[in-house]
């Protein structure tokens, strides 16, 4: 039987092969694409006439494959689980005959693909079509789709960027709205996103409908969606509903799908990217003439003419109903040499950012530049954003060791001023502020120079035990405390006989005010 049907099934093969040559004058290249086979094959059938043909028949009639003592073995691993692949059948033979010939990854392939064809197990099981149906019109101001998706762009230089993107579309009138930015959609930025949405429609729609993104939900309780912090702090404040559909099922928001292809193959497709802000200002543009301006191929209708009907079912967006921009950044793990990876390039960071396994930073691009915070919110590098793609930008600041001097400097500072409560002070300063040590070290020993020594140790106490850990505070009370003593020291001068000016007389007529002794003796007996 297995022979009847090889020999049917060349036969077959052969007739094609001569017909397409012959009748249509085909080339061998373009018979082997639209047979699926290869073309030395088309050539070996053509330099046969048909009896040395059915010769050749005969002759592989008493061929037998190296594989065909394996047949229902194969048979019988294809009965109980159709979908195995070739890979595991064959490591099931080897399992189960150790003594196996040596065969190639192709050669049990093509034996267990002729062993699905000769018993009739497809690997794929066929399921039951998916029955659609045209819904009809919702309601104006009722339905809203979301969906979220990227697109490498061309900068001006030569390189590629990606851009992430948010799109939007009110169901009834198919006004849509697009959102891009170069960092990954989180739910701080995404809720950014739908605040420009809402200006833009002038409204909000009763019910928006999502995909179950990691960005809206984190899980999920037998159908009952668990929104993020953020995103469910936010639908709190506001009055639509978001509506999730089932998992991996896009084909339920369909309006955004066609939409999100619309944007990318019409409005980005063969544009340059030059910063988020101009992108966004370019698709403003592009929505207003193309995206809401044209003809919608569906509706037959002008979505912006659409979107006039319906702006007032749209429900108002209330004036306290407003959201900050995300500023923190992407989060980026510290490499142990000190730098970060972004965007297929390498940035320095200064020596000692890295502290072991897990230490990251966050990142953000503004106008052409990369800046960089630590853990705290500080900034500890800036960089301007490079076009190119492996290299490594490095900024010489960041390869110096930077202890060596701060050590020279505390020890300037512990010689000059060798008292305890000095120590103590930079200790404190080291505690508190460890970025900032050096600078603060600095601004002591200057800023301590021209201040007597007693002034300069009851102004570090009063830092101490006031908490004030900062060298120009530090330097700032002092300075304070001798300009009180010069006054004090002023002021005592001047009623002084002994160091009386020249210019100061005393009146030889003035009397002095007296008490009356009656008001002390009340005193005392009281």
């Amino acid at each position: 039987m297995q022979e009847r049907i090889i020999i049917k099934d060349k036969t077959i093969m052969w007739s094609k092969i001569k017909m397409l040559k012959e009748d249509k004058g085909y080339s061998n290249s373009k018979i082997a694409r639209l047979l699926g086979i290869h073309r030395q094959t088309v050539a070996k059938y053509l330099s046969m006439n048909e009896s040395e043909y059915f010769r050749w028949l005969t002759s592989i009639k008493r061929r037998r494959g190296k594989l065909d003592v394996y047949m229902s073995s194969v048979k019988g691993l294809l009965e109980g689980d159709a979908t195995l692949s070739s890979a595991a059948i064959h490591d099931r033979l080897r399992e189960k005959f150790p003594d196996m010939v040596k065969v190639s990854d192709k050669t049990v392939y093509n034996f267990v693909e002729r062993c699905r064809k000769l018993y009739d197990l497809p690997k794929k099981a066929c399921s039951v079509p998916r029955i659609y149906e045209r819904l009809g019109e919702r309601d104006y101001g009722e339905y809203a789709q979301v969906d979220f998706d990227e697109k490498w762009m061309r900068r001006p230089c030569g390189s590629m960027h990606k851009v992430r993107f948010m799109t939007m579309i009110l169901c009834r009138s198919r006004h849509k709205f697009c959102y891009l930015q170069s960092l990954p959609f989180t739910a701080e930025s995404a809720v950014v996103a739908h605040a420009a949405a809402f200006a833009y429609f002038g409204g909000q729609p009763r019910k928006i409908i999502y995909d179950q993104d990691s960005v809206f939900i984190h899980n999920e309780n037998l159908g009952d969606p668990i929104l993020t912090d953020t995103f469910q702090s936010y639908v709190s404040q506001m009055d639509f509903e978001p509506v999730f559909c089932r998992a991996a099922d896009p084909e339920s928001k369909g309006m955004v799908e066609n939409c999100v292809k619309y944007l990318k193959n019409n409005f980005l497709k063969g544009r340059e990217y030059v910063s988020d802000e101009r992108l966004n200002e370019e698709c403003l543009g592009w929505l207003e003439r193309t995206g809401n301006g044209k003809v919608h191929s569906t509706t037959r209708l002008v979505p912006k003419e659409e979107w006039k009907k319906e702006l007032p079912f749209l429900i108002p967006v209330k004036p306290h109903q407003r959201v900050r921009k995300e500023e923190d950044g992407e989060l980026r793990f510290v490499l142990k040499n000190n730098t970060i990876a972004y965007r297929g390039n390498f940035y320095s960071l200064p020596l000692g950012t890295y502290k072991g396994q897990g230490t990251s930073v966050r990142v953000y691009e503004a106008e052409g530049r990369l800046h960089v915070r630590d853990s705290q919110g500080c900034v500890i590098a800036d960089h301007a954003v490079s076009c190119l793609h492996g290299a490594f930008i490095k900024k010489s600041d960041h390869g110096r060791d930077k202890s060596l001097t701060l050590s020279k400097h505390i020890e300037t500072l512990c010689s000059k001023y060798p008292d305890k409560q000095t120590r103590e002070f930079v200790e404190a300063i080291r505690r508190d502020k460890p970025r900032y040590l050096h600078d603060n070290v600095r601004m002591l020993i200057k800023g301590f120079e021209h201040i007597p020594e007693e002034i300069r140790q009851k102004a570090v106490s009063y830092c101490l035990e006031n908490r004030v850990f900062n060298a120009g505070g530090a330097v700032q009370i002092a300075d304070r405390m001798l300009e009180q003593h010069r006054r004090e020291s002023e002021a005592k001068s001047l009623f002084s006989g002994d160091v009386l000016p020249r210019s100061v007389s005393i009146p030889t007529d003035m009397v002095p005010h007296t008490s009356n002794m009656d008001t002390y003796t009340t005193i005392l007996n009281q």
